[in-house]
């Protein structure tokens, strides 16, 4: 018993090393030799089984260095042999859970989530991780290198996360699935239409883009068409509770709470009855006209420069 429990904590430090850190050549090569001797040779399943999800770290980490040290619950997830489930949210304030290894890129975790969503692979490089920092008075946001591994990034999270709560401040994080570069699709696209939708109402609430008021009316009628096409009852009292996530933030103070719900509402009564797709799809083609919607974003490194 004691041998085996000393056999395991030993396993379990092996395939801590692993995650973290990049051995040399010699010691990289030494190493596999001894997993591939105890996976083909061990007679001990449980053996062989840790021998491989040490043998598969080992590879990855060779390949590409670690750039943080690992958190708490990262080396609870790789001594229990589990991924880590992480929630990658939209900005419909939803969220789903997609599997996280500790070598898993950000690249690779964009095509999890993609995979799952059922979008075609050939639109991957269209798309990409996108985090948000909430601080006490100002957001963060930005798109992440695909470069990175996903745990690194959690890592610096947790470090900053901790300096807060020593000041007895209040920070978040999240990553979002978004798009990098607007692309042509059909109106059978039903999923894509929703993202450029989501997307796109999120960048209007936050202040992104300039509109006129009578711009706002009639995207928030659409907005309000989209969670209630049939009950103008319903949709009135959810109008009235919910009215400034209709509403650019940098534009609240330019209206009356009242006139805002008046001219939104009356928008809304005079459309036409279009169905949740449809809804979104106008309110699109409405922005289209926008000189920044469907602006690409580009990551941008600030480099020195020298003059002789």
């Amino acid at each position: 018993m004691i041998h085996s429990y000393k056999s395991q904590k030993a396993w379990n430090f092996l395939a801590i090393v692993a995650s973290t850190f990049s051995p040399s050549t010699d010691l990289y090569y030494s190493l596999l030799n001894y997993l591939m001797y105890e996976i083909k040779n061990n007679l001990d399943q449980n053996i062989v089984k840790r021998a491989n999800y040490v043998f598969a770290r080992l590879l990855r980490i060779y390949e590409m260095k670690r750039k943080q040290i690992p958190t708490e619950e990262e080396i609870a997830h790789i001594e229990n042999m589990k991924p880590i489930m992480f929630p990658i949210y939209f900005f419909s304030n939803s969220h789903t859970l997609v599997a996280s290894e500790s070598y898993t890129t950000v690249k690779e975790l964009k095509s999890s989530i993609m995979n799952k969503l059922v979008l075609l692979v050939s639109k991957v490089p269209y798309y990409s991780l996108y985090e948000v920092c909430t601080k006490e008075l100002v957001t963060e946001e930005r798109f992440i290198d695909e470069t990175d591994r996903i745990v690194d990034v959690i890592s610096v999270w947790a470090r900053e996360m901790d300096d807060y709560m020593q000041k007895n401040q209040k920070i978040d994080f999240r990553i979002y699935l978004k798009l990098l570069i607007f692309y042509d699709y059909k109106m059978d696209e039903i999923d894509t239409i929703t993202m450029v939708y989501i997307q796109t109402n999120y960048d209007i609430i936050r202040g992104k883009l300039d509109l006129e008021k009578n711009d706002v009316y009639d995207l928030g009628a659409l907005q309000l068409m989209v969670n209630y096409q049939q009950d103008s009852e319903i949709a009135y009292k959810f109008l009235n509770r919910n009215i400034f996530d209709y509403i650019p933030m940098n534009m609240f103070d330019s209206e009356e709470r009242v006139n805002w719900i008046k001219n939104i509402f009356e928008k809304y009564r005079d459309l036409p009855e279009y169905t949740k797709l449809e809804a979104k799809a106008k309110y699109i083609e409405l922005l289209a006209k926008n000189p920044l919607f469907q602006a690409h974003h580009f990551n941008v490194k600030v480099r020195n420069f020298y003059y002789y």
